[in-house]
Order: C-alpha cells, then structure tokens, then sequence
C-alpha cells in the first residue's frame, strides 16, 4: 500500500552553476514535485550563494570545494536530521528533468526497493555516453552484477532517489564518488536497488566536472572504488 504522509527531499550539488540553477528551479517549480529542495553549494565562486538568497532557496553551503560526494552527503544528512522519509538527488546543470521525480519515488513509496536509479540507458532514453565513460560503466556494471548480484546498468547515474533505510550506509565513510562503489555498500547490506528509465538532456551551460584527464582515469577509477567497496 502507498503511503501518502511520507516526505521528500530534493538534494541539488552545485558548483559553480548559478547559470543552470534558475532554470533548475523553476523547471521543479513548474512539475508541482511534492518534495522540498536543498542546494548544497560547494564551494561556488561564481555567485550561487547570492543567486540562491535572492531566490529565496533553501541552502547548505561548503566554504570551500568538497567535491561532489561530500556535497551529497551534507544533503542527506540535513535530510536524516529533519525526518524525511527519502531523499533525491538531482544535478544543478539542467540535464536531469524533475518531471522524472514522480517516476524515480514510485518504488520506494509503493515499498518495492531502497534506491532507485534513473537510468539513461533503460528504455527509450537513448543516452549515448563518451567511449571511455562508456567503457567506465561496462565495466563497473559488470563488477556490480559479480560482487554484489545484481546488474545496475547507469551505475555513475547522479539521478537517484534514495530510501531511509539506506541513509545511513551512504552516510557511513567510506572512498569512492557515491556511484557504483555506493550501490555495492547497499547491496551488501540486504538493501533492495531498482532502475526506471530516464531521458538526459545536454548540459544548459558552463564546464562538466569530467575533464579530458578525469574521463581517462575513469575507467580505473570506477574498477578500483568497487574493488575498495567490497
């Protein structure tokens, strides 16, 4: 049975992204998503804080960069204090429709699974990543399915929604960027992990966090935080 007296929290990472955050906001605006929003700004130096106070937008701010697993879990934690019952995590640059919100809950409030990943390559998102992202997620998609038991195919997904029960082992220290290694921590520890499908737009503006050296090491990157994980 549904239960509709569960809460929401949408958790927005951003850095340096005061160009994409209003369209962002206005665009969950625009859907009526039931949940309430968190900007976590991580360090910006480009005037989110400003943006977001002239906003009126509900924030947590890093003094300086953390980095994007850092900025997650100032989210969730603010999320496991308050009381929400889930939590989803949304990227600041636009390329992430809240209209996929409502889809991505569904299972953690019909009681069928702990996370939800949006998958951009379930169904007809037709998502086509970089060759060596590519690789990155073959890769660690396979590792998943041999160290854990289940095959995750978007396992680097930063759309996410994520249950109660898994706040506290995605809160738990540990290495890793909150992507494959994290869905392997939640399997390891009985949670239940389930993917939707999930169209991904471009990016509206500025730089992505993944240069020309970072999509060369990702590969390795994703295959070492697995081995770590387990």
């Amino acid at each position: 049975m549904v239960n509709e007296d569960v809460r929401g929290l949408v958790i927005i990472p951003a850095h340096n992204e005061a160009a994409n955050l209003p369209a962002v906001l206005g665009r969950l605006r625009e859907v009526a998503a039931p949940e309430d929003v968190l900007v976590v700004d991580d360090g910006s130096r480009d005037g989110t804080g400003a943006l977001l106070a002239r906003l009126g937008q509900a924030v947590l701010c890093h003094p300086v960069r953390r980095g994007y697993a850092c900025a997650v879990r100032t989210g969730l934690m603010a999320a496991a204090e308050r009381g929400y019952d889930y939590a989803v995590t949304l990227d600041a640059d636009g390329q992430h429709d809240p209209a996929t919100i409502h889809h991505l809950v569904a299972p953690l409030r019909d009681g069928g699974a702990d996370v939800v990943v949006g998958c951009r390559f379930c169904g007809d998102a037709g998502y086509r990543a970089p060759p060596l992202r590519r690789l990155g997620m073959r890769l660690s998609s396979r590792l998943l399915l041999q160290l854990g038991g289940q095959r995750i195919h978007d396992t680097t997904s930063g759309l996410r929604a994520i249950g109660r029960r898994a706040f506290p082992v995605l809160l738990a220290p540990a290495p890793g960027d909150l992507h494959a290694e994290a869905l392997l921590r939640c399997l390891r520890a009985g949670l239940r992990l389930a993917e939707v499908p999930a169209a991904m737009a471009p990016r509206r503006c500025g730089r992505s966090m993944y240069g020309p050296l970072s999509a060369l090491l990702y590969p390795a990157r994703l295959a070492l935080g697995l081995w770590a994980a387990r």
